[in-house]
């Protein structure tokens, strides 16, 4: 089945820098560091962000950059602020373990971290 979305850019006041999809999800990485998802079932836009570098997990998380050393963790069902987390340093690398309770991050200082994110505070921060 062939599904479409059409991405508003309010007369140009952004531009598309590239777009992926997972499971229902579309992802949508813009200028000026703006990040919006649609539903693949509907087409309709179901949240907008700001920052960068977004990744989704595999249970409907969404992980966004919004400055060099700091994560923020959305729950894609209703776009709310599930976690945010800060470093000392700049993040080079983020990825999802395979359940999506789990966020792996590199920082520039080589220092690695594994985040729980099924924890309950909202402003986990290390």
């Amino acid at each position: 089945m062939n599904r479409k979305i059409v991405i508003p850019t309010h007369n140009g006041s952004f531009i598309v820098q590239y777009a992926y999809s997972h499971g229902d999800w579309v992802v949508v990485s813009a200028s000026a560091n703006q990040v919006l998802m649609f539903s693949l079932n509907n087409g309709q836009e179901r949240g907008h962000f700001f920052g960068t570098s977004p990744l989704i997990s595999g249970n409907g998380l969404l992980a966004v950059e919004n400055e060099a050393s700091q994560i923020t963790v959305y729950d894609l069902a209703n776009s709310q602020l599930k976690q945010q987390y800060s470093f000392a340093d700049p993040i080079l690398f983020k990825s999802f373990s395979a359940d999506g309770n789990r966020l792996f991050v590199f920082t520039a200082d080589q220092t690695a971290f594994i985040l729980d994110l099924t924890a309950k505070d909202l402003a986990a921060k290390n």
